[in-house]
């Protein structure tokens, strides 16, 4: 991993790129499933260090549940409590189909230009087999960002 890191450095040497945070807000979307839990706290960690706001923003999709987002936001309370930071949650108006990857990665991106976010954090991990197919919403949002 050393070695990752020092050509990194030797890139930002050469290239004069700085790399850092400043108090801009940053995009959180969520699922509200429990496995973005490592997402909130990532995000509320940069948050607190730049004195950033967070947005949280939900697509909304005929899987939803209201048990799920309560849980959702019973989380994001709880860890803005310790670590001291300030969020606004919004949510899209479209309920869509879980699975149109296209429109939840564009409306994860046009949430982040509106609200003129330095950063997108959010969690990529194992989908369904029809995402791995069509492509994850992590890496959408990554090329279109």
């Amino acid at each position: 991993m050393s070695k990752w890191f020092d050509e990194v450095r030797k890139l930002i040497k050469k290239e004069g790129v700085e790399w850092s945070w400043d108090n801009s807000p940053i995009l959180l979307p969520l699922a509200y499933e429990l496995r973005e839990e490592n997402a909130i706290i990532a995000a509320f960690t940069i948050a607190e260090h730049c004195g950033s706001k967070v947005f949280v923003h939900h697509v909304r999709n005929e899987a939803d549940t209201e048990s799920a987002r309560e849980k959702a936001l019973k989380i994001l309370r709880e860890h803005a409590k310790s670590f001291k930071v300030t969020y606004e949650v919004t949510e899209s108006s479209r309920v869509v189909d879980a699975d149109d990857v296209g429109y939840i990665s564009k409306s994860i991106v046009d949430a982040a230009k509106e609200a003129g976010c330095q950063a997108i954090v959010m969690s990529a991990h194992r989908e369904s087999f029809l995402r791995e197919l069509l492509g994850r919403i992590s890496d959408r949002v990554a090329r279109i960002a």
